[in-house]
């Protein structure tokens, strides 16, 4: 995933998200995206997408052995 962004707003609900990945872009309702990013633990519509950048280990860090 390389991008998400809040397309439209109800009141302060997503209400639909574009999400832009490395091979296609897709354009999905904010209920769908609170689905599909697993709905128990995200419980409302009510959200503010932020990336997170996710670096490997350094190799220092890995158990010796």
């Amino acid at each position: 995933m390389i991008d998400i962004k809040i397309l439209e707003r109800e009141y302060t609900r997503a209400t639909k998200v574009r999400i832009t990945g490395f091979n296609e872009t897709i354009e999905i309702s904010g209920a769908d995206f609170r689905k599909m990013m697993n709905a128990d633990a995200m419980k409302s519509a009510i959200f503010t997408p932020r990336l997170v950048k996710n670096e490997p280990a350094k190799k220092e860090s890995y158990p010796k052995g």
